[in-house]
């Protein structure tokens, strides 16, 4: 929840950007490759790496989406787990 909350402060496209990031690291918990605590340290890692930015179109929206889902996965990854 404290994610949520900073991400709200940042502003911009950083709910978009943990909401992706959420997505595939409950996705990777559900299908036991990441344990439920790694949730919070996947999507930490990927809010850390995210510089906020004011999206002035849909599409900037959908591509903060994008970009945390691949940072994500990529998260994952280092904690020596994949994601399909």
């Amino acid at each position: 929840l404290s994610l949520a909350f900073e991400s709200l402060i940042a502003g911009g496209v950083a709910p978009a950007v943990l909401n992706g990031a959420d997505e595939i690291a409950v996705e990777a918990f559900l299908n036991g490759r990441i344990a439920f605590t790694d949730i919070y340290s996947v999507l930490d890692t990927v809010l850390q790496a995210h510089a906020p930015t004011v999206p002035r179109s849909i599409e900037e929206v959908v591509e903060a989406d994008g970009w945390a889902r691949e940072a994500a996965r990529e998260a994952v990854k280092r904690f020596g787990l994949t994601t399909p």
